[in-house]
């Protein structure tokens, strides 16, 4: 299981936009279970370690470090 942590901004985006974020965040949430913490479609690596996901009507770029178990969540903004 992954280590999922937030930038900033990112926990700010989801205070200040509930509830109408709360599926996104679940979906966020469920890259904890994938095994190597990318999910099944939407996301494109655009380098090394930095995943850009398209989800829910949004952009989610997220950083997956393998050494650490870590994925962060760096940034989201609605498409």
């Amino acid at each position: 299981m992954w280590q999922l942590d937030y930038a900033r901004e990112t926990r700010n985006y989801f205070i200040d936009n509930d509830p109408y974020t709360f599926s996104l965040l679940i979906k966020i949430e469920e890259l904890k279970f994938t095994p190597e913490g990318i999910p099944p479609e939407g996301c494109t690596q655009i380098e090394d370690g930095l995943l850009w996901w398209e989800i829910l009507n949004h952009m989610v770029i997220y950083e997956r470090l393998p050494a650490e178990n870590q994925l962060i969540i760096s940034a989201i903004k609605p498409l």
